[in-house]
């Protein structure tokens, strides 16, 4: 398989934010990029505590908190083996479901960004950790329960830095970095073995009436797409469809939908298929999973290279539509057990 320039190396962004928790961990990165110090008297002899500054306000961040509340953050909390006692998980049937059974975690679905503020207040926490798509009404509700932080989960990758440097995981942060880049150059020579030379990789979500095409973000982008790592973290190649629709449609970051008489265009070698969200009712999934199968009996949907070739793999939102740690684990290992069977 032909694989990106960088295919072989570390992922820039990866390595990059490797690079920053380690000098926080010396000592010598810069101070703009640590979580800053609340100003006290130079004299005191306490140590003074850290403050997130954030786009509602400031907030002065507990020392070693024992019972963190997390919202649609999970993903980051638990690799980073925080005390959870509530999370508000992203969608019902969460992927992590399991994993926040048997640490105990008390779970409830956040669905329509609807907050349970009464179970919140009922697991008494002494630190609430939140993804920064809540309103500023929530937030100020959340920090009267208690003192609120905000990250942002589509640059998890960097987020999972600040979280650690605030509540003394460096070393278990950089554990997951690590392990995730591992993951990542052990999986791209599996498939660089097992794939045929020079071939190419498309994504879709199905819908209704369309689908949507979806496009890998810049190596360098603080921000990630749902499918990066497909194409950045893989090093696998768009097909010539996505490639030119990405220079016709500039200004569209994440993809374009697609007529579903448009699909046989899709020339790629692999095909990835999703439908639904991470952030949707069971019955809303089922839905959307029910019109896929029709639209797998459509003659266009028959007519596409990688349906013809039997190279179509369907895998679930509930973990690529969403990112962290865990679900890039997962995303990984579906390419590779759908590449090298």
């Amino acid at each position: 398989m032909k694989m990106k320039q960088n295919g072989k190396k570390l992922s820039f962004y990866l390595l990059l934010c490797l690079t920053l928790l380690l000098s926080a961990c010396s000592g010598t990165s810069n101070k703009q990029e640590e979580p800053a110090a609340q100003s006290t008297n130079s004299s005191s002899a306490n140590k003074e505590p850290l403050v997130q500054q954030h786009k509602y306000g400031e907030t002065i961040v507990p020392e070693n908190p024992q019972r963190i509340v997390s919202i649609a953050l999970d993903d980051m909390l638990l690799s980073l083996d925080l005390p959870i006692v509530y999370a508000s998980t992203w969608g019902e049937n969460h992927y992590l479901a399991n994993k926040l059974k048997e640490k105990n975690v008390e779970v409830d679905n956040v669905l329509d960004n609807i907050i349970n503020f009464e179970r919140i207040l009922a697991a008494a926490p002494d630190l609430i950790i939140a993804a920064d798509w809540i309103e500023q009404a929530d937030y100020d509700k959340l920090s009267k329960i208690a003192p609120t932080l905000l990250f942002v989960r589509d640059e998890w990758q960097l987020e999972i830095v600040k979280i650690a440097q605030y509540t003394n995981k460096e070393e278990q942060a950089q554990t997951v970095l690590e392990a995730n880049l591992k993951q990542a150059e052990q999986a791209r020579e599996m498939i660089k073995q097992a794939s045929k030379e020079n071939a190419t990789v498309a994504f879709l979500r199905t819908n209704d009436k369309t689908a949507f095409l979806w496009f890998p973000f810049p190596k360098e982008s603080a921000e990630k797409n749902y499918i990066d790592v497909l194409y950045n973290e893989l090093g696998m190649e768009p097909d010539r469809l996505t490639g030119e629709l990405m220079k016709q449609n500039p200004n569209e970051q994440y993809g374009v939908e697609l007529s579903l008489e448009k699909l046989p265009e899709i020339d790629a070698d692999y095909l990835f298929v999703t439908a639904g969200s991470s952030g949707k009712s069971e019955e809303s999934n089922k839905k959307m999973l029910d019109r896929l199968a029709e639209i797998e009996k459509l003659k266009v949907w028959q007519e596409i290279p990688a349906v013809k070739n039997g190279h179509v793999y369907k895998v679930s939102a509930r973990h690529w539509m969403t990112n962290g740690p865990y679900a890039d684990e997962m995303k990984i290992n579906d390419v590779v057990q759908s590449l090298t069977k």
